[in-house]
């Protein structure tokens, strides 16, 4: 189970109210911190919340906040007050994501209002000034507006927070290549580390040493798994159960290092003198494996593997688009290697040869053949440029099909827009070389994610 996100809040109202002709409104704001502390606390665990009205209480909790403690901040003027403290406030928060609250204390305005009922509804005002202040000062924030019994707020409140969840966790993720003569992994390092993710480096070699040690029980096992999974086998016996050592190995040294994605060259011909083919099947099977496993060194395709995996669960399906269909509006694509097999449609995956290393001997190897099951996806990838990372979004239908390509993973994709549409964006945005596809409509998920990483991103949409 996902820990809760930690989320700390900063109620502010004016200290003029603290006079004695007040106090009933001063209970009326106690009322609505407590629904708001009651409401959230069903979704996070709210590590801290303040009340801000005297400079007495501002020095308390600049001195006193604990910004580390927190997943994401969120700011909240409850009544219009007479000094903002963006600047105080700001330093205090530090880099920690912040939530600009622009409340309001009801769904549906009453009419007619007394004073203090206007006063009780007064914070926007503030906060749409506030809006300014951190723009000038170039401080990220997310906005929300209206009151806690709006569902659209909740919904956007919770993008927020399980973003900044996910970018806290991608801090401390674990990503490995792995590593032979001629594989340059420096500029990969590079682009990984300039969001705070270390990579670590395998060398082929000790993925090696641990072939060695996977004996003919381990092997047995795994093929006695993927048997409950796979109906049928196009390789010989001897071919599979080297295909077999290789995953057991795979999982095991992922396992052993505690890796969030694990990615290999693509057809390596070193790999291939080394260990004889090239690892084709899923090193784990069942609903959640451990680790994600990549066939490729691209470094969008891996940052966007962990991040699809972070905010769904899921692991995602690495699509190369290969051709099109205008008439059927559709894009044909997959890729080839260490593809999950947990999003096969169901009786139509087989094990078969690896045509792409090997085509003249369809024994040449082993991966799975099989194409995506139908439902909602949504497409993400992603590209390091010059001037830093970008984003480009886009959603669609995966479609029931027979399989279209011989000897593949694969999708058929109906995207929400023309394929001239798809097209002219990709030309003009640039494309970088793989998709990954999850299921599910997450694009607002996505865009929260972005927004607070402060990286730009597109969306293919009509």
């Amino acid at each position: 189970m996902k820990p809760q996100p930690q989320v700390s809040i900063i109620f502010l109202y004016s200290d003029h109210l603290n006079k004695p002709a007040f106090e009933s409104i001063r209970q009326e704001l106690e009322t609505d911190r407590r629904a708001i502390l009651e409401k959230l606390s069903e979704k996070y665990s709210i590590c801290s919340y303040w009340v801000v009205s005297t400079n007495q209480d501002l020095a308390r909790f600049v001195s006193s906040f604990q910004s580390e403690e927190s997943d994401i901040v969120i700011l909240l003027y409850q009544t219009q007050v007479e000094e903002l403290h963006v600047q105080e406030l700001v330093d205090a928060v530090g880099n920690k994501p912040l939530v600009a609250w622009c409340y309001l204390p009801w769904k549906r305005a009453p009419k007619p209002l007394s004073y203090e009922e206007y006063l009780r509804a007064s914070g926007a005002a503030s906060m749409f000034v506030a809006f300014h202040e951190f723009r000038k000062r170039f401080v990220p924030y997310l906005p929300v507006f209206g009151a806690i019994q709006d569902t659209d707020l909740l919904r956007k409140l919770d993008s927020f927070v399980q973003s900044a969840r996910v970018r806290s966790q991608l801090r401390h993720a674990k990503i490995a290549v792995l590593e032979h003569a001629g594989i340059h992994t420096e500029e990969i390092s590079q682009t990984i580390q300039s969001l705070g993710v270390n990579l670590q480096r395998i060398p082929l070699s000790e993925y090696q040493d641990e072939v060695v040690k996977v004996s003919s029980k381990d092997i047995a096992e795994y093929i006695q798994q993927l048997k409950e999974y796979v109906p049928d086998f196009m390789v010989t016996i001897p071919t599979l159960q080297h295909g077999a050592k290789l995953s057991v190995a795979l999982n095991r040294l992922a396992l052993q290092k505690n890796l969030d994605v694990f990615a290999l060259p693509a057809h390596s011909p070193e790999i291939r003198r080394v260990l004889k083919i090239c690892p084709g099947l899923p090193p784990e099977w069942g609903d959640n494996p451990h680790t994600i496993y990549l066939t490729t060194l691209d470094p969008g395709a891996i940052l966007a593997s962990l991040l699809l995996r972070l905010v769904t669960g899921q692991v995602g399906f690495l699509f190369k688009a290969w051709f099109w269909d205008k008439a059927r509006n559709i894009l044909v694509g997959g890729h080839t290697g260490l593809q999950y097999p947990n999003i096969s449609a169901p009786k139509l995956s087989l094990v078969c040869g690896d045509y792409y290393c090997n085509r003249a001997d369809p024994d040449g190897g082993v991966q799975l053949e099989f194409i995506a099951r139908s439902g909602r996806v949504t497409l993400l990838q992603m590209e390091h440029r010059p001037e830093g990372w970008k984003a480009l979004i886009t959603s669609g239908m995966c479609l029931e099909s027979e399989l279209w390509v011989e000897g593949l993973p694969q999708a058929v994709i109906r995207p929400d827009c023309t394929i001239d549409h798809y097209l002219e964006v990709v030309s003009a945005k640039g494309s970088g070389r793989n998709w990954v596809m999850v299921y599910g409509s997450i694009m607002e998920d996505l865009i929260a994610l972005f927004e607070l990483m402060q990286m730009p991103f597109d969306i293919i949409q009509q």
